[in-house]
């Protein structure tokens, strides 16, 4: 560099390097395959662009496909949620809230059309995205895999904060819980008699509002996730659960 001017200036073999490595970084190249093309010969390069130009068009083509997938997963799942929402509702509709939680039914019910309301609003939202519609093409359909929740409470990962067994209605057990720290993951697992599974969608529902309602302190609650399996001894059986640290 002329400490004068403040130029820099560049022997021959200098002024080609940094071009190469100025272009093929644009290019996306990265650290190590920048290295090995510094002494290759142009055609070397050419190819090496033509290779890239190829990768970046098979993965424009990929988000392509993506963005033509898109609609029809939202579409799909929406109409899940819908479908989940009218079933909730009818269901809560015939719910006896009185008898299932006692003097605290007043405040389940209030769950109860909080939970409906957030329903109604993921809905409204969907209703005013405005998105092209996409169903063109093959798109390959991705299985997401569920973990294992039928028998969480010996699941090793977890451990066990609260478990009831042979209760009749929640408000037999409910205010045992008491507060839950924040910052963990929860999940409820409750085995139902043949009267209470019929009410399955409506005790899933108000159990998960309650226990966040439960959750104190600061920190992330990554979820409160929730299972309901038929019971083997026709008793009802709950347990909560937490994540391991």
């Amino acid at each position: 560099m002329d400490e004068w001017s403040g130029y820099r200036y560049y022997d021959e073999k200098q002024a080609v390097t940094f071009v190469k490595i100025k272009n093929l970084q644009k290019a996306g190249f990265k650290i190590d395959e920048v290295k090995e093309l510094l002494d290759k010969d142009d055609r070397v390069i050419y190819e090496a662009f033509d290779k890239k130009i190829k990768e970046e068009e098979a993965r424009l083509q990929e988000i392509k496909n993506i963005q033509k997938s898109y609609r029809t997963e939202m579409e799909d799942i929406l109409e899940r949620i819908k479908e989940y929402e009218e079933k909730l509702a009818k269901e809560m509709a015939s719910f006896d809230f009185k008898a299932e939680f006692g003097d605290d039914y007043k405040k389940f019910e209030a769950l109860g059309e909080s939970t409906l309301h957030m329903f109604d609003q993921t809905l409204d939202k969907a209703d005013n995205l405005h998105l092209e519609n996409y169903h063109e093409g093959d798109e390959e359909e991705i299985e997401i895999e569920e973990p294992e929740y039928n028998d969480i409470a010996n699941n090793p990962d977890w451990e066990v904060v609260f478990e009831k067994h042979g209760w009749d209605y929640v408000k037999d057990f409910i205010n045992e819980i008491g507060t839950l720290p924040a910052g963990r993951e929860y999940f409820t697992k409750m085995d139902l008699n043949k009267e209470k599974i019929a009410n399955t969608m409506s005790l899933q529902s108000l159990m998960v509002s309650a226990l966040c309602d439960a959750i104190k302190g600061e920190g992330d609650t990554k979820m409160i996730g929730s299972a309901v399996s038929n019971s083997e001894d026709g008793k009802n059986h709950f347990w909560l659960v937490r994540r391991k640290k």
